[in-house]
């Protein structure tokens, strides 16, 4: 009996079409626009438009652009106004480069605690909140100057393998074993080569994030794309 993905099945329920066009700036510099009327992605360039190929791309903002035969079947939305705009939650707002040199090297969940380089960098923290301490709040000086050059210094504090503290499977993950198939049935599909796509930009953006387990806009995308059943279909050879 081929095995089923509950949170897939909802999804494949509806098939939205996209209602407004979109147009911006791709992760290379290229500019793209999708037609309002007929979904097409067109690249934008000083010798004209010719259509956007086939493929995932990332847009300058860290969204995503799913194309399939020439037309867009995901987008972004378009820019929202600065009186649209989500309040700050203050989530990502910078750390001191003390904290940050110990997210660095000890994981967001210290997954690298016992290791020399996170416990140095903890020293330096502690450091910057005694020298604050005395300068009244003011910035430390001299744990700051240290732990910023200690960011650039990759021999001495590494970072700690955020790769292992990924919980897995993760939805891009279950994508992928949606339209490859368990066994890699369907691996040659444009929809396989598409989700792994996505896969691999959500393990690159949950690496390079403070918090590994914090979802990204790939795992919005894995989510979101089944939702075209035509595209991100379930393989059906076993």
């Amino acid at each position: 009996m081929p095995r089923r993905l509950p949170f897939l099945l909802p999804l494949l329920l509806s098939t939205p079409l996209l209602a407004q066009g979109w147009s911006g700036t791709l992760q290379d510099g290229r500019r793209v626009e999708i037609d309002p009327a007929s979904n097409r992605a067109i690249e934008q360039s000083a010798r004209g438009g010719q259509p956007l190929w086939d493929g995932v791309h990332r847009t300058e903002t860290g969204e995503v652009v799913i194309v399939r035969d020439g037309v867009a079947i995901s987008h972004p939305p378009q820019s929202q106004t600065p009186l649209e705009q989500e309040p700050d939650s203050g989530r990502d707002r910078p750390l001191s480069a003390c904290v940050e040199l110990a997210v660095k090297s000890c994981g967001f969940h210290g997954a690298c605690a016992g290791r020399e380089p996170c416990q140095t960098a903890r020293q330096l923290v502690r450091l910057e909140h005694e020298e604050s301490w005395r300068n009244k709040g003011n910035r430390p000086e001299q744990s700051d100057l240290q732990c910023r050059d200690g960011l650039l210094e990759e021999t001495r504090f590494p970072a700690c393998d955020a790769a292992s503290q990924l919980p897995r499977p993760t939805p891009c993950d279950q994508l992928v074993t949606h339209v490859c198939g368990i066994r890699q049935g369907c691996s040659q599909s444009s929809a396989c080569s598409a989700a792994r796509q996505l896969l691999e930009m959500e393990l690159g953006e949950r690496r390079a994030n403070r918090d590994p387990q914090r979802p990204v806009e790939a795992t919005t995308q894995c989510l979101e794309a089944v939702r075209d059943g035509g595209f991100f279909a379930q393989c059906r050879h076993y």
